[in-house]
């Protein structure tokens, strides 16, 4: 059960994230220090410098080569950790509600076409690595999500092909 603790937590590691994104946007929008040139060289910056080194600090923390996977799926109690009812949820979440909410903020900015048809495959996409990262900082419930991010991955592709089926019937 999450609990109050693990709330405050969260706010308190998320706080100076959002500080951040708040003196950006006012750095962008209303003092002017940086023109949209600046910002998309940031942002290729974030792409394809930082966010690699996320996922190499992953891989290289979380000594894959020294798993036995047959050693460690049989010293799971259970392959479902949280439940059925967690799981049908994350599951919800993840493939329905996620791409939900891009597409709704994909058409509010305007997107048509293949690119909001890519917004929604996009988000439907699962984030393993950002997922793993998060819950390894901020130390959350890591059974719930490796729960979700295990039969997440195992269902993506054939909801992904689905998606990809209907989105190519709608045009």
């Amino acid at each position: 059960m999450i609990g109050w603790g693990d709330v405050y937590k969260v706010v308190v590691a998320m706080a100076p994230l959002y500080f951040a994104l708040a003196l950006g946007y006012g750095s962008v929008r209303w003092w002017k220090l940086f023109t949209p040139d600046q910002c998309g060289a940031i942002n290729r910056l974030v792409i394809y410098f930082a966010y690699p080194f996320f996922g190499f600090d992953l891989a290289a923390r979380a000594g894959t080569f020294a798993a036995s996977y047959r050693v460690l799926a049989a010293d799971v109690d259970k392959f479902i950790m949280c439940g059925a009812r967690l799981t049908a949820l994350s599951l919800v979440l993840r493939f329905v509600a996620g791409p939900a909410a891009a597409t709704v903020g994909a058409v509010v900015l305007g997107l048509r076409g293949d690119l909001l048809r890519f917004a929604i495959v996009q988000a439907a996409l699962p984030q393993s690595v950002a997922t793993f990262n998060f819950a390894r900082e901020y130390d959350l419930h890591a059974d719930i999500l490796s729960t979700a991010i295990i039969v997440g991955t195992l269902v993506s592709l054939p909801v992904l092909i689905a998606y990809y089926t209907v989105l190519g019937l709608i045009r």
